[in-house]
């Protein structure tokens, strides 16, 4: 298997490096339109802001990263994300935490009012990238704030690293696997929060 990998990310880097096809690609994370939403007004029971997501080192490139044998790292030349990856990223959390998170009211971290159950979500990425033996790799850290006295407590703070298998060689697999990655990351952190209104004592 770890040779089917190598083999598949030696034709993942060809479609990069071919001097014949030199034309520009840009990808992106697809997202759901949202659902047309009830007219009444919603009563929340919680807040949660959310920081724009930080890409440290590496994973803060506008040319998809490819992490390769012998400590190796490739920027791809011709194949681009449509928007810087800590945009595309924010959105796509966000999008995923409202959804499922029903009853908290998702706010951008610039909003200045900071009430009662109100949290703070902030991450960063050190990876993301593929990965010539695993597929695609997105690893980091994630940071829940809480309100003391007006004042932000670190709640928790937890390290990740996903990764998902190619299903066939390319720069739209590898956009795919990453999505579902990021996806996955963004309903576990869900998850904390939905213990969090059930608890109503916060995280340990």
């Amino acid at each position: 298997m770890r040779h089917l990998g190598t083999c598949l990310f030696i034709l993942l880097l060809s479609a990069c490096s071919n001097p014949t096809s030199k034309t520009s690609q840009y990808y992106g994370f697809s997202i759901d339109l949202p659902q047309k939403q009830d007219s009444k007004a919603h009563q929340y029971t919680h807040t949660l802001k959310v920081n724009t997501v930080k890409m440290s080192g590496t994973a803060d490139q506008q040319g998809i990263v490819q992490r390769l044998d012998n400590n190796i790292v490739s920027v791809a030349q011709y194949h681009f994300w449509a928007e810087n990856p800590r945009y595309m990223l924010t959105r796509s959390l966000t999008h995923t935490l409202s959804g499922q998170l029903p009853t908290w009211k998702i706010i951008d971290s610039e909003v200045p009012a900071t009430p009662l159950n109100s949290y703070t979500l902030s991450i960063v990425v050190d990876d993301f990238a593929g990965h010539y033996a695993v597929g695609s790799l997105i690893s980091g850290r994630w940071f829940v704030y809480t309100y003391q006295n007006g004042s932000p407590e670190l709640l928790m703070h937890r390290r990740f690293t996903l990764t998902e298998p190619l299903k066939e060689n390319g720069f739209s697999p590898l956009v795919q696997a990453l999505q579902n990655s990021w996806q996955e990351l963004s309903k576990e952190i869900a998850s904390e929060f939905i213990d969090i209104t059930q608890s109503q004592g916060g995280i340990n």
